[in-house]
């Protein structure tokens, strides 16, 4: 098969915009190039201005998450002013870290639901018509229901509903009972659906699959019934998530309250318990929902629920989507920052700093090192940016724009650390915290809630239990390792919120003044949830005379180095020296691209062009 280029431009489901050139060789991706197209230039226009600035401005970064980027900048500005050291204690009011730990917490669970459900969940929603007639005859038809379509039991509470017996017409009933009748789905929608094959939400709404543009706003609604009670109860909580912040930030996005030595929000115990009733409802729906939606997709072959008379070899043999365990493996590496310090701990944070290498033997020959900031490196060769930009650390960092630069695909530059292409993110975050200890075992912690998320607690013909295998995926760098980590600190971080909420206290300090340094350099290290995120700074003559940031995506984006070392999401397409190629079934629908990408929560929108090189002809595949 002749090698063909596929250009995914601008990526869709992504926050931001980043573009990739695939190319695909005999049903492999053979080379990947991540091609990020906007120039940011924040780090130009905060010169010379007074640094109590830098908090407001830096939040402008990104409107998804300005809640990090405000983290960020507001710890690099209480180091500059003397509050602390890079690392804990501080000398912050208490009350304060813990008012920006709940607004910050709050943030991550609303990023983590935002991108279960409407950004990657999509992937996921609909399997091969083949897997669910195979699940008919495996389960009863309220657990089909409430797993694959994410909407609630069929029948009483605590009835079992069965499917139809052995002699009936298992596609015609999945297709006019389940779909039609059960869940509303209209007809064209579901022939498209039981049509063989597989079919993404996207495409059977689009046209990929035949249904015409035009169709969209009519079969709008057997959408959302796909995307069932899940889609739309995550919109509800991450908008109380968003109210949990603007609580104490005044408004969100771009909160307003922080400021260096503190905040300006006095708590009261109205605010502490509305935020507190709001984060004991998202912390149930992370538990019962998102876990479980998440549990189904990384074990399939778990759900073992037969009706009597129904023989044991009709289990599934084989997981649905297996094959990401193993695609989009990325360079093995992780780097965490750590994130949520203890005000009440000096050097504690609940979320762990470090790296760790995981080798292809596995979890088992993992090996751990300390983080040194002075350890990050920023490469140019293949960025718009001017050579004097390269092999700087970033609080040395230079920001000089050069886009007629010769051999350059990207306005991202190349960090890494001790010169490896290193990973960052929730599965960053989690496998570091698993290695130091200081988190519970997914498998542990997931035992425990079994009596309250069933689904965890049931087990194959093997004898494996869900929560072993939900552990084992968390602990394995893959496609579906990055999106299974996520589920799961964001259940850890929505079990802590409500703890944090009560710990506030609403007549206890909130500020402690000092005045702008003449001099400083400081740096500002967090964990958003897309990943590590650093702002640096250097004040002279009381205004900001450099300033450098580096965002989770510009680790997972990055252009190849000045070694030639391709960054995490181009390894992860075209695999590497520990990891294989992603395999590309179809180059017109590329979705397992898109799935490997999906994975990383990157910070994009709109159309997909494909490019056919053989015919020079531009195919467009819209992706909702």
């Amino acid at each position: 098969m002749a090698e063909v280029e596929i250009k995914v431009d601008p990526l869709t489901r992504i926050e931001g915009h980043v573009g990739f050139t695939v190319k695909v060789k005999d049903g492999k991706v053979t080379e990947a190039k991540a091609e990020a197209a906007m120039f940011r230039g924040f780090e130009i226009f905060l010169k010379g201005r007074n640094p109590r600035d830098a908090y407001v401005i830096a939040q402008r970064i990104c409107g998804v998450c300005p809640a990090a980027h405000a983290m960020a900048s507001i710890k690099n500005l209480d180091m500059a002013f003397g509050y602390r050291a890079e690392t804990p204690p501080t000398t912050v009011p208490k009350n304060a870290t813990r008012i920006r730990n709940v607004m910050f917490a709050a943030n991550y669970v609303m990023s983590h639901i935002l991108h279960q459900y409407h950004l990657t969940g999509f992937d996921y929603l609909v399997p091969n018509p083949d897997v669910l007639v195979t699940l008919a005859k495996l389960t009863d038809w309220a657990t089909i229901a409430g797993f694959i379509f994410g909407i609630d039991p069929i029948g009483a509470p605590g009835s079992v509903v069965f499917g139809p017996p052995a002699t009936s017409d298992v596609a015609e009933y999945v297709r006019d009972t389940l779909l039609i009748k059960q869940l509303g789905v209209p007809e064209s929608v579901a022939d498209l659906v039981m049509n063989g094959g597989y079919v993404p939400v996207e495409s059977v709404l689009l046209g990929v699959y035949g249904l015409t543009p035009a169709l969209k706003d009519k079969h709008i609604q057997g959408y959302k019934k796909l995307g069932g009670a899940s889609w739309v109860a995550a919109l509800r909580h991450r908008a109380d998530c968003q109210k949990i912040i603007a609580l104490f930030g005044g408004k969100m996005p771009h909160h307003q309250t922080y400021v260096p030595g503190g905040v300006t929000v006095e708590p009261t115990i109205g605010s502490i318990a509305t935020a507190y009733a709001k984060a004991a409802v998202i912390k149930e729906f992370v538990r019962d929902v998102v876990l479980r939606d998440m549990a189904f997709v990384v074990k399939w072959r778990n759900l073992y629920f037969p009706p009597p008379g129904w023989a044991a070899d009709t289990i599934l043999t084989a997981d649905a989507f297996d094959g990401y365990k193993q695609y989009g493996v990325g360079p093995r590496r992780f780097l965490s920052y750590g994130g949520f310090e203890d005000p009440d701990r000096a050097y504690y944070r609940f979320l762990t700093r470090g790296v760790l290498h995981i080798p292809e033997t596995g979890w088992a020959g993992r090996e751990y090192e300390d983080f040194d900031p002075a350890s990050i490196t920023e490469y140019v060769k293949h960025s718009w940016y001017s050579d004097e930009c390269s092999k700087l650390n970033p609080k040395g960092g230079k920001t000089i724009p050069a886009w007629e630069k010769a051999g350059a695909y990207s306005w991202a530059k190349s960090p890494r650390y001790k010169d490896k292409v290193h990973e960052v993110g929730p599965h960053a975050r989690i496998v570091v915290s698993l290695h130091k200890g200081k988190v519970p075992q997914p498998a542990e912690e997931l035992k425990a809630l079994a009596s309250e998320v069933p689904i965890l607690g049931t087990k194959d013909l093997s004898g494996k239990y869900l929560y072993d295998a939900f552990d084992e995926v968390v602990k394995t760098p893959s496609c579906l390792g990055r999106i299974a980590a996520r589920a799961y600190e964001a259940w850890l971080v929505a079990k802590k919120l409500p703890e944090w909420i009560v710990a506030i206290n609403p007549t206890g300090p909130v500020y402690l003044h000092k005045p702008i340094p003449d001099t400083a350099e400081s740096m500002g290290l967090t964990e958003a949830p897309r990943g590590a995120l650093g702002h640096w700074m250097k004040i002279k003559g009381k205004k900001i005379d450099n300033y450098q940031v580096i965002t989770p995506t510009a680790w997972n984006i990055s252009p190849r180095d000045d070694n030639n070392q391709p960054g995490p999401a181009e390894t992860a397409l075209q695999g590497g020296p520990e990891s294989i190629p992603t395999p590309v079934a179809d180059v017109n629908n590329p979705l397992e691209i898109l799935k490997v990408l999906h994975s990383f929560d990157f910070c994009l929108a709109c159309t997909v062009h494909v490019i056919d090189v053989r015919t020079k002809k531009k195919k467009i595949c819209k992706i909702c």
